[in-house]
């Protein structure tokens, strides 16, 4: 025999389907709800990293000026050498005069003295 649906039977199965639909809706909406806060904390991750970045930009620009700094003034094999070598004529000189001078000072003290 096929069974009957009654007004009854059909009315609770359409209100069981109803609760089921709302109960799936209401699970749905709590995982929404969690993922719109997971989206905002990520969004405030973004935004602290965004503004480390601005700051290790600000840091890295003054570190390259001061790099470009350094190698204009820093000195190379060829300018040492340079320096050495003038150094070491103005000792030579220097000291060739200082010697002159002395060997003079001397032979006029000792002219004057005799």
């Amino acid at each position: 025999m096929a069974t009957q649906i009654t007004p009854e039977s059909a009315t609770g199965q359409i209100l069981a389907q109803l609760a089921d639909t709302n109960q799936r809706l209401a699970e749905t909406i709590l995982q929404l709800a969690d993922t719109n806060q997971r989206l905002t904390e990520t969004n405030q991750r973004l935004t602290e990293t965004n503004l480390q970045l601005a700051d290790t930009n600000k840091r890295l620009a003054i570190v390259e000026m001061d790099v470009a700094v350094i190698k204009s003034n820093y000195a190379r094999r060829e300018d040492i050498a340079k320096s050495e070598n003038t150094l070491l004529k103005w000792f030579i000189t220097t000291a060739i005069t200082l010697a002159g001078l002395s060997g003079s000072l001397a032979f006029l003290a000792a002219r004057f003295i005799h």
